[in-house]
């Protein structure tokens, strides 16, 4: 998926969290799980994220191929486990995020492997940059609206 659309899901899906959670520091939820939600794509050289990271990026380059362990369960796991015994709130935003860019990614054509190093791939049928995916996107944004007012 695109840029715009992990994160206009992962905004929508923090704010019902944030409902749903009472959480109090809202600000720093959205924006955390914001992050997260674009973080995975650190694998892929050519993302916004890669760009903004381009030493990490490179690291990661070199380890990783894309959509491999960046695009499993177990980044978010670990990150969201260390981060549990310092601050709970940011711990669940980081699980959000990051969660909510795997579903989406799932939902693609290329799919995600989500237990690496088990080799079961979860596709979809929605192709990158493409039509479905800009409806997608303006849906998103019209249920964001709608949450707000």
């Amino acid at each position: 998926m695109q840029f715009k659309t992990h994160l206009a899901f992962s905004f929508l899906v923090s704010l019902f969290l944030i409902d749903y959670l009472k959480i109090k520091n809202q600000i720093l939820f959205l924006i955390t799980a914001l992050l997260f939600s674009i973080l995975p794509d650190l694998d892929e050289y050519s993302s916004k994220i890669s760009k903004k990271l381009r030493p990490l990026s490179y690291i990661t380059n070199l380890l990783f191929k894309h959509r491999s362990l960046f695009h499993s369960i177990w980044i978010p796991v670990i990150l969201s486990s260390v981060f549990f015994s310092i601050n709970q709130m940011i711990s669940i935003a980081i699980l959000a995020g990051y969660l909510s860019h795997l579903i989406l990614d799932a939902l693609t054509i290329k799919g995600i492997t989500p237990l690496i190093p088990i080799n079961k791939k979860i596709r979809g049928f929605i192709k990158v940059n493409s039509l479905l995916e800009d409806l997608i996107f303006y849906i998103l944004v019209i249920i964001i609206i709608f949450k707000l007012i």
